[in-house]
């Protein structure tokens, strides 16, 4: 897990500055003799190659849910295909939870690029919570009870396929049981986006996400 850190910082490193400093032998022997048990796996992507490993990652942390899928992440513009992909997860009686960021956001053009597929994700039965006490900057992605993705990747157009993003996948019953309790606690602070009521959702709110479409793929 260090060393894959360790190597997605250095090939960013060699991009942007054309070379490597060879770190310290005894940082990675000295991290070595700290492994623990926990199976982890680094995955990185990057804008050269077209982000192809996040969208891989992340078709995959779908498929892979049987029991409950949730999603806590801060920009959420998911494209035609992942927006069927959680569609179609909810309909083989897995529930889908999304968490995103409420009132205080940094990027409100990116809030109404995803706000535009609510009405087909909520009309599926898919559950979307906005998180309202401060804002949320979070990623992380829940597939059972023991399955985890913490990292840098958003579920967004920009993050799965054109920048350079690293993220962790872990198998670990008791690190995915303290992420959903923290999970719970955020839920206590989000207003959950009711079916009915986003579907009475105001000209002004309809007209935003129409002047998003455009952009999506850049979002």
């Amino acid at each position: 897990c260090v060393a894959g850190l360790s190597g997605a910082f250095w090939d960013n490193w060699f991009q942007a500055r054309g070379y490597v400093e060879m770190p310290d032998e005894r940082l990675a022997e000295s991290a070595c003799e700290a492994c623990g048990q926990t199976p982890v796996q680094i995955v990185r992507s990057t804008a050269m190659r077209q982000g192809s490993e996040n969208a891989a990652l992340l078709s995959a942390l779908i498929q892979l849910a049987r029991k409950r899928l949730d999603i806590i992440t801060a920009y959420f513009v998911p494209n035609d295909t992942f927006v069927r992909k959680l569609c179609e997860k909810v309909e083989q009686g897995v529930p889908v939870r999304v968490v995103i960021p409420g009132d205080q956001t940094d990027h409100r053009f990116d809030q109404l690029a995803g706000e535009d597929v609510f009405q087909e994700l909520l009309d599926c039965g898919v559950q979307l919570y906005r998180y309202q006490r401060t804002m949320l900057h979070a990623k992380t992605f829940l597939a059972d009870d023991d399955l985890a993705l913490v990292g840098s990747t958003n579920f967004n157009n920009r993050s799965i396929g054109k920048d350079d993003e690293v993220s962790a996948v872990i198998s670990d019953p008791r690190i995915v049981h303290a992420l959903d309790c923290d999970l719970n606690k955020d839920l206590i602070d989000c207003d959950r986006v009711q079916r009915w009521r986003w579907r009475r959702r105001s000209i002004f709110q309809r007209v935003g996400e129409t002047i998003t479409k455009p952009f999506k793929k850049q979002l």
